[in-house]
């Protein structure tokens, strides 16, 4: 998976946009199980 990869060469995962989303939130309102696990299992911060 890409978002595996961009979490083993160090992304800030936890970053926010203009909007103050994170991928986290940006996965859990697109209803992307999968990358909302992966994230939420590697201790990143959502609102």
């Amino acid at each position: 998976m890409f978002i595996q990869l961009l979490i083993d060469y160090g992304a800030d995962i936890g970053a926010k946009d203009d909007k103050g989303m994170t991928p986290v939130d940006y996965a859990d309102k697109s209803g992307n199980t999968d990358v909302f696990t992966l994230l939420t299992q590697q201790s990143v911060p959502w609102s």
